[in-house]
């Protein structure tokens, strides 16, 4: 029993090894993706403006013109929309990578440095944040914290056994909706 608990930590302590390293990995570049997306927010921006100006600057008179000036507009409008939602879409997806992530981070504690005092409420969510297409539109979550105060613990296997209970729940609901 002892020889399959050491086996079971040594695994743990990988797992917990691999999850961080893949969080590290995917935090850099999605650092600098969001970094630039101020930027071309703020350049899409600038453009807008700029176009704008030109267009008040050099009306046409002519109907003819007129005609075409306003179909151009309702493109430009009809682009420029697209572009903020890209740049909104853009926004969230770098956001949610960077939840998941820091979620990894807390998830994986590694428990090498020997007991250590942790929040369990954190843990609590970046497991269920972590288990989130799980429970998507199926499963509500009630939230119903009190204080608690930091706990000495091995925080990596703490979370582990969240992630246990939690799966559990979610798999033992069989109807299509459900309360955790």
């Amino acid at each position: 029993r002892t020889q399959e608990q050491l086996v079971h930590s040594g695994k743990m302590a990988s797992l917990g090894l691999l999850v961080a390293g893949v969080a590290h990995e995917l935090n850099n570049p999605i650092s600098y993706v969001s970094s630039n997306l101020e930027f071309v927010e703020d350049y899409a921006e600038r453009l807008v403006r700029m176009i704008q100006t030109h267009d008040r600057v050099g009306q046409p008179t002519d109907s003819v013109h007129h005609n075409d000036e306003l179909q151009e507009a309702d493109k430009f409008d009809t682009t420029l929309r697209t572009l903020r939602e890209l740049v909104a879409s853009c926004r969230e997806g770098t956001e949610r990578v960077k939840k998941i992530v820091l979620d990894l981070r807390v998830f994986s504690r590694t428990d090498d440095v020997g007991l250590v005092l942790a929040d369990l409420h954190e843990g609590i969510e970046s497991t269920l944040n972590l288990l989130a297409k799980q429970y998507q539109d199926r499963i509500t979550i009630h939230r119903e914290y009190s204080y608690l105060p930091l706990v000495e613990c091995y925080p990596g296997q703490i979370n582990q056994v969240f992630m246990n209970l939690l799966q559990n729940a979610a798999q033992a609901i069989q109807k299509p909706k459900g309360e955790v």
